[in-house]
């Protein structure tokens, strides 16, 4: 097989355009490199295509997952290197643009203040795994952890910020081994490509170290190209492990389709997360991956009101704790012992339980063929009660009758002082302007009006209780 054939090939498949592939078959390769190249790809291109089943032949999906024989050990540690290899390459390529270092920068700052994900902008925003890690040690990874890796960076990078109209060649080695070091993930690689695209479009047609970053985006374009073939092959040779587990989640109020849909995005990612330097075999990997996307997709979109993702894993956790004890004892189990024997406090499991809940819609019946609805029987709470309403209007009849037998202008000045009549209450200087009359008068009139009104409510006290 001709390396640069294969290399048309799949641009033409992965729908790169001419200046990747050209960037591409660029690379030169010795003699040796050149024939594991091609015995490499002749093992996966020449890969015998299955019989297409009933299902196969309408789900382009099925077709391909069943397109491709499952890798084995060997083959997957090549991919996993030659992904590594194109991730390592790509962004020791772009280290070369001062532009990159500032946007990976601002992106960070983003991640930071939950604008996005940090595992869209970095690799390994909890430090890079290491062989300890597999064998059961510290889970935190080596080194530096992204902050501080992340706050180098930003260091010299404002050390080292270049004045002279340059498109940003960086020619400092610490500031491009720090851009390293932060490992971008690939998904920001790919945002750091277009951003030294346009920086050197941007940039004069003739200037210092112009060369430089031409071979330089063509190297990053070399290594995107070569990333995105072995993520292709890593992809069709492991959907059928993503079939296999969205087909334990279905009923659940999601479709099929929608699920395979969700655990093909997790699978990509644990593609791009995968280290076959640690020793495991990329399905044991990649499982855990899928099944958080699957599992996620479902806790967001199953309900018409969203439940928090820790709710939700909360929640399935209470419920088959209060099915397994329904099941040894034949009782419901109370909020004390699910907390004690889930771990978490009672308020938290109340709210798990809350959460089970089902939403229902108030148009729908109470009962099949009736047309009484649950919003017919629900009350609403902005509305007062009807016999609260009934003995209001009777108050105030009664406290309407008394109040006319005042003289014209007492009765005024209660009716303003409290409110009556819908208008609002007024003190009694803006009741004396509106009389012309002082405030202190005011005063006098008010009380005397009131010591008439309460001796004549007392005739009527049995019908105001």
């Amino acid at each position: 097989m001709d390396i640069s054939a294969a290399r048309d090939d799949l641009a033409d498949e992965l729908g790169v355009d001419d200046e990747i592939a050209d960037g591409f078959q660029e690379l030169s390769f010795d003699e040796e490199s050149k024939e594991q190249e091609d015995s490499f790809m002749a093992e996966f291109q020449g890969m015998p295509e299955l019989e297409d089943g009933a299902g196969a032949r309408h789900n382009p999906f099925l077709r391909i997952a069943y397109g491709r024989k499952l890798l084995d050990y060997e083959q997957e540690r090549e991919l996993g290197r030659r992904l590594a290899d194109g991730r390592v390459a790509m962004t020791d390529a772009l280290s070369a643009f001062l532009p990159c270092v500032s946007h990976l920068i601002t992106e960070w700052d983003k991640a930071v203040l939950g604008e996005r994900s940090p595992g869209e902008v970095l690799q390994w925003p909890s430090g890079a795994p290491s062989q300890g890690d597999a064998e059961g040690g510290a889970k935190k990874g080596n080194g530096p952890n992204a902050r501080q890796r992340m706050a180098s960076l930003s260091m010299l990078h404002s050390c080292l910020r270049q004045e002279d109209g340059d498109p940003g060649l960086v020619a400092a080695m610490d500031l491009r081994a720090a851009f390293s070091d932060a490992a971008p993930a690939f998904s920001m690689l790919c945002e750091l490509q277009e951003v030294a695209r346009d920086a050197l479009d941007a940039a004069p047609a003739r200037f210092r170290g112009r060369a430089d970053l031409e071979r330089a985006l063509e190297r990053a374009a070399a290594a995107r190209m070569r990333f995105q073939e072995a993520r292709r092959v890593m992809l069709e040779s492991n959907l059928r492990l993503v079939f296999s587990i969205a087909g334990k989640f279905v009923n659940n109020g999601i479709g099929y389709d929608d699920l395979v849909q969700e655990g093909s995005i997790g699978l990509l990612r644990a593609i791009e997360k995968f280290e076959p330097a640690l020793g495991f075999k990329f399905s044991t990997y990649a499982s855990t991956w899928i099944w958080q996307a699957v599992t996620r997709a479902i806790a967001n979109q199953r309900r018409t009101v969203r439940v928090p993702a820790h709710i939700h894993d909360k929640m399935i956790r209470v419920r088959g704790m209060a099915a397994r004890i329904y099941q040894e004892t034949g009782r419901e189990p109370s909020v004390a012992e699910l907390a004690e024997l889930c771990d978490l406090s009672p308020e938290v499991v109340e709210r798990a339980l809350n959460a089970a809940n089902r939403s229902m819609s108030l148009d729908a019946p109470v009962r099949a063929g009736e047309d009484t609805s649950f919003l017919d029987l629900t009350p609403d709470r902005d509305q007062r009660d009807a016999p609260d309403s009934v003995h209001e209007g009777e108050v105030a009849a009664i406290v309407r009758q008394v109040m006319s037998d005042l003289p014209q202008r007492e009765a005024r000045i209660l009716s303003l002082r409290l409110g009556m009549d819908g208008t609002e209450p007024h003190t009694l200087e803006e009741i004396g302007a509106i009389l012309g009359i002082t405030r202190e008068r005011t005063r006098q009139l008010q009380n005397r009006a009131l010591d008439t009104v309460r001796s004549r409510l007392k005739d009527v006290s049995a019908a105001l209780i």
